[in-house]
């Protein structure tokens, strides 16, 4: 009887998790003389719901990959009859998506830039970084269409 209570337990929590749709999203990238060197977009599952976050700002656009047809893995148990989108399933929208997840960004959340420029024997290197730190966001699909809340902690 115990093994079985905590059976159901850890079914129910694994449930719970997988309807999770917070994200915690992040881009980096470095241009060298003019020449994009190094690029980096990282999506990652929030562990935890989000209580005590507010709104910030919000986003919408619709999906323009071929992400759109839901497999069964894909699907989050229980609930087939409502075709919902597993995390694993945002998550790879948001992939797909990725230019438009980056103009969502810039128009709600500050972006970090550094310009060195450096001269030598009257030839200019120069090297600038830009990025995003990881920013909570809360993803909802509905019918091809992304919404996007930017999450921030209440102080």
């Amino acid at each position: 009887m115990k093994y079985k209570i905590l059976f159901l337990l850890t079914l129910v929590s694994a449930n719970i998790l997988s309807a999770n749709d917070e994200f915690f999203v992040s881009y980096k990238a470095v241009v060298k003389n003019q020449i994009l060197t190094n690029e980096q977009y990282y999506i990652s599952k929030a562990l935890s719901k989000s209580d005590g976050w507010q709104v910030i700002g919000e986003c919408e656009f619709i999906d323009s990959s071929n992400t759109n047809i839901l497999d069964e893995n894909d699907v989050e148990q229980g609930d087939l009859f409502n075709d919902k989108p597993s995390a694993t399933l945002l998550k790879k929208i948001l992939e797909a998506n990725k230019d438009n997840v980056l103009e969502c960004l810039h128009r709600e959340i500050d972006a970090y830039i550094r310009d060195d420029i450096k001269s030598i024997n009257n030839a200019l290197n120069s090297k600038t970084n830009f990025e995003y730190k990881p920013q909570r966001i809360k993803v909802k699909y509905d019918d091809n269409k992304i919404n996007i809340r930017f999450l921030e902690q209440i102080k």
